[in-house]
């Protein structure tokens, strides 16, 4: 049967580092996430708000208004 090896310190830094860079990483990512999600939300809530459709925000430019009628 094998003994037990030691840990060396080189190892228990290395460890320590790869931790760090894990939760460093997905804090990051997790933040990034709620933002994108919440920015995102907003512009839905905006939208349904003003009781504009996704096909409808692209014609601001060529109406000049950015609402439309309804009426054909």
């Amino acid at each position: 049967m094998s003994g037990v090896i030691p840990i060396t310190e080189q190892y228990q830094h290395f460890v320590e580092e790869v931790k760090e860079n894990f939760w460093g990483d997905l804090y990051a990512r997790t933040k990034q996430f709620w933002k994108q999600f919440c920015e995102e939300q907003s512009g839905r809530e905006r939208d349904r708000y003003l009781g504009v459709k996704d096909y409808e925000r692209g014609q601001c430019g060529s109406t000049g208004t950015g609402f439309t009628s309804g009426t054909s």
